[in-house]
């Protein structure tokens, strides 16, 4: 394997839009968020666009919304299903689509905003926020419906006062539990710190960890040895299955990572990608910004929204920032890495 580097990248140009996240699978990936609505100011509504991941090519658009309201924040692929969360209006909403983007079930259920999900192969498992709260909802892979009996249908992490934002779902292979990663502000000083959750499939938790960080926990990474890599703003901590701290590399602000044949790949929001060895040891660092201005041109600061990967490639969808700390700007765009 040589030194990491961009394979493709295109442009993104939905009408006024912004592309949440991806997912990959069966050669393809899944771009989701939303687009403006045509001759209707201020408007948006859900789109997906399905994309070879061989060279990023556009394959299939689909869209849709009533409310003008409609965003999509996360997808998933399992086998030949594709799932997908976002709201209407502020309604926490499920899609279940194929790999063509032809629509089979919907479901919406109350305020909230779902912005992760994960599967074990049992059940879907979406995480979000209600107001305050974080919210975990384990459904059928087939019906969306919520699954309960005989345990709890969901796990809600009840309001104190403050804030709480949860941002992330995983299984972890190994054990089958469910990481649930997120930020808390219980003081409103609007810094606030990382908090993670270990829980069970049947939703009851394991363990909380505090890990005194301060900023936004955005992910985690799994090793497939019952390890997990918490990234965000602060740096990668590692933890056992256990939930107990192990390595550390701080005063890294990742935005994404992902776990491949004993690396782990950050990405930072300086738009470079780190890699370090399982005991979190940087091996490498690459600067993504001229090889990604090899295929499309640079209109601002690049920033990287979210990663996915299909066990040999890795695939990331980011944005232009007007300025290293200003506003963003509507260019965005989706590449790949070679590891």
């Amino acid at each position: 394997m040589g030194r990491p580097h961009v394979e493709w990248a295109v442009s993104l140009k939905p009408s006024e839009g912004n592309a949440k996240s991806l997912c990959v699978g069966g050669g393809y990936i899944y771009v989701v968020g939303y687009e403006g609505e045509p001759g209707r100011a201020k408007r948006q509504r859900w789109r997906i666009e399905k994309r070879r991941a061989e060279n990023g090519e556009l394959v299939k658009s689909w869209t849709e919304g009533t409310t003008g309201r409609d965003v999509l924040y996360s997808c998933l692929v399992l086998g030949d299903r594709l799932y997908v969360a976002g709201v209407s209006r502020r309604v926490w909403t499920l899609l279940l689509l194929d790999l063509d983007l032809n629509l089979g079930k919907k479901t919406g259920r109350n305020a909230g905003r779902p912005v992760s999900m994960a599967s074990d192969g049992r059940y879907l498992y979406v995480a979000g926020n209600t107001g305050s709260e974080w919210r975990v909802e384990r459904r059928g892979l087939a019906d969306l419906a919520i699954k309960g009996f005989p345990y709890p249908p969901s796990y809600v992490l009840a309001p104190r006062p403050g804030y709480r934002w949860a941002s992330y779902i995983g299984v972890e292979p190994v054990t089958g539990r469910l990481w649930l990663v997120g930020h808390e502000d219980l003081n409103n000083y609007g810094i606030g710190e990382w908090r993670v959750e270990i829980l069970t499939p049947a939703l009851s938790r394991v363990t909380t960890i505090n890990p005194g960080i301060e900023g936004f926990a955005w992910g985690a990474a799994f090793d497939g040895r019952g390890n997990a890599y918490i990234y965000g703003l602060g740096g990668v901590v590692m933890y056992n299955r256990y939930g107990e701290r192990v390595a550390e590399a701080r005063g890294v602000s990742s935005a994404g990572a992902v776990y491949l044949e004993d690396k782990l790949y950050v990405f930072t929001d300086q738009f470079r990608l780190l890699l370090f060895n399982p005991n979190l040891e940087k091996l490498e660092e690459v600067d993504l910004e001229p090889e990604l201005s090899k295929y499309i041109d640079m209109v601002g600061f690049p920033q990287v929204y979210a990663v996915a990967s299909d066990g040999k490639t890795i695939y990331a969808v980011g944005g232009f920032m007007l300025s290293r700390t200003g506003a963003g700007s509507p260019h965005q765009f989706i590449f790949a890495i070679s590891p």
